[in-house]
């Protein structure tokens, strides 16, 4: 069966385009037939896809399709029998591509920094869970800290973990904390380094590069890792 993973949050500027990318990467190192869907209308993942076949001659062959529109749940749904793992790049808005993915999901991965105007977005991301879960009660949901201080990763996981006690929107009927409806935070996260803007510069992972960032790689083999446990339940 395949995997729909959904990277999301309706805040940009988070990280969700590396995100993506590394796990598609680390799914066809790892000997699955895996798949880009870019729901994103600024295309990042599409640009990442051109800088790859241009200038690292895209030798994984990854492959990266861009679907806007009422029908991306539809295609979404036909392209998983021809993949193992698909993941969705979604846009860093509230549209109908990003809760049709969700509707498809086996796992939303909402990645956030630790900055306010970061986490803010975590409540919203809930109510929508919350609202998708109606139609797609076995969607499940973590949180990938990102882009987090180099000396004070531990201290920014932690407040990333505080705004999870905060109560989702008191008008939404569903009530309860973020925690309640997504209660994993990653241990697996990154920090804020270069190696991942000169990796996607290039088309590339961080564990293609070279020379390689081995705190970098060492970050994103945690990434995938943790997040492969989530989507396989």
């Amino acid at each position: 069966m395949s995997l729909i993973i959904t990277v999301a949050n309706e805040k940009g500027g988070v990280g969700k385009t590396t995100t993506a990318v590394e796990l598609a990467l680390q799914a066809i190192a790892g000997g699955h037939k895996a798949c880009i869907v870019d729901t994103d209308h600024q295309q990042s993942c599409v640009k990442f896809k051109m800088r790859r076949e241009q200038l690292a001659g895209d030798v994984a062959k990854l492959k990266v399709l861009p679907l806007v529109g009422k029908s991306v749940g539809l295609q979404i749904r036909e392209l998983a029998g021809d993949f193992d793992v698909l993941v969705v790049d979604a846009g860093g808005r509230d549209s109908q591509e990003m809760r049709l993915a969700m509707l498809t999901s086996h796992l939303v991965v909402i990645p956030t920094s630790a900055k306010s105007l970061e986490t803010d977005g975590l409540n919203k991301m809930a109510s929508l869970i919350n609202e998708v879960r109606l139609q797609n009660p076995a969607l499940a949901a973590v949180i990938l800290p990102t882009r987090l201080g180099a000396s004070s990763h531990s201290a920014d996981r932690q407040i990333i973990i505080d705004e999870c006690r905060r109560p989702i929107d008191p008008d939404h009927p569903a009530g309860g904390t973020i925690a309640d409806v997504v209660p994993t935070v990653l241990m697996a996260h990154t920090v804020w380094r270069n190696a991942f803007d000169r990796a996607y510069t290039w088309g590339k992972s961080v564990l293609e590069m070279d020379p390689r960032d081995p705190k970098a790689v060492s970050e994103v083999l945690g990434i995938y890792r943790e997040v492969m446990e989530a989507a396989n339940g």
